[in-house]
């Protein structure tokens, strides 16, 4: 027997995130899709047990690549793997980045019965710590308040639960809205979307926007703000009548009505594109007014 005092830890190393990351690429079957993409290409490194790694490192403890190559003998039974190889390997993935996202797709729809009748779009900053523009570094208004670097904006799309369906990365001198058209229709024509209800923030709420999901054969909930709404459309809103409670609670006030609007929206080629809209006004006591369409 020996004393705990007398004990002391000299490692530790990690099994479980290895085990569980190649438990979920076999369920996704992503080392079938590898092989496609790797057939007939002179590849020495072993791209998947690096992509295992990296994916466990991301689930485990979020870090630099150059960090994982580091921490890289935290893990039991991984391979050593060389830092020129993980740097090879996210230039596969840059590749090859849409065959994986469809595959992946196409997985997650037969595993879990993915619904995309409604999905959600969203727009985020991603800034460098450096001063340099390029291609697509640039510098922008950004979301994480450090104007003073280079960043990107990314875009993406994740179904009602929350599973991510696809993303996008552009300039970050790109308007949030601008980054809704191409990106859309690309994704409803790889996912064969039929029938979509974009729902988003007012970011994406302006005129040509509308127009440009509703010429995709998409629909739309936006947030509106109630002080960029039409004059008749704000008198209303401060009308009673017209209101139904959607409350059950007795001490609760959630009362919402639903206005119609019309619009007309000019198109680059000076085109009108007419719109008819629902403007869906909800009040609840001691909450203010709010505002969705």
């Amino acid at each position: 027997m020996v004393p705990t005092s007398e004990l002391q830890e000299v490692s530790r190393q990690n099994w479980g995130a290895i085990f569980i990351t190649k438990k979920l690429i076999e369920l996704l079957k992503i080392d079938s899709c590898f092989e496609k993409l790797l057939r007939d290409r002179k590849i020495k490194a072993d791209i998947l047990s690096i992509i295992t790694f990296l994916i466990a490192e991301r689930l485990a403890t979020p870090r630099s690549k150059y960090a994982s190559y580091n921490h890289q003998s935290w893990y039991v039974q991984n391979p050593v793997i060389d830092l020129h190889n993980i740097y090879r390997t996210l230039d596969f993935l840059a590749v090859n980045i849409d065959p994986i996202k469809q595959h992946l797709f196409e997985k997650q729809k037969e595993i879990f019965k993915l619904d995309v009748s409604v999905v959600f779009y969203d727009v985020t900053t991603f800034y460098f710590e450096s001063k340099n523009e390029d291609d697509l570094k640039k510098f922008g208004y950004s979301k994480d308040c450090k104007f003073g670097d280079v960043q990107v904006v990314a875009g993406a799309l994740i179904d009602k639960t929350g599973r991510p369906l696809d993303y996008e990365i552009f300039s970050s001198n790109t308007y949030e809205g601008n980054t809704l058209k191409n990106f859309v229709a690309r994704a409803k024509n790889k996912f064969n979307i039929s029938d979509v209800i974009i729902v988003s923030d007012r970011g994406l709420n302006s005129g040509q926007n509308l127009v440009d999901i509703l010429n995709t054969g998409l629909d739309y909930i936006v947030s509106h703000r109630l002080k960029n709404a039409p004059q008749e459309v704000q008198e209303q809103v401060f009308i009673e009548d017209g209101y139904v409670n959607a409350s059950t609670n007795k001490e609760e006030i959630l009362k919402y009505k639903i206005i119609q609007i019309e619009k007309n929206v000019r198109n680059a080629d000076g085109s009108v594109y007419h719109i008819n809209d629902k403007i869906v006004v909800t009040y609840q006591l001691n909450a203010g007014v709010k505002i969705k369409c």
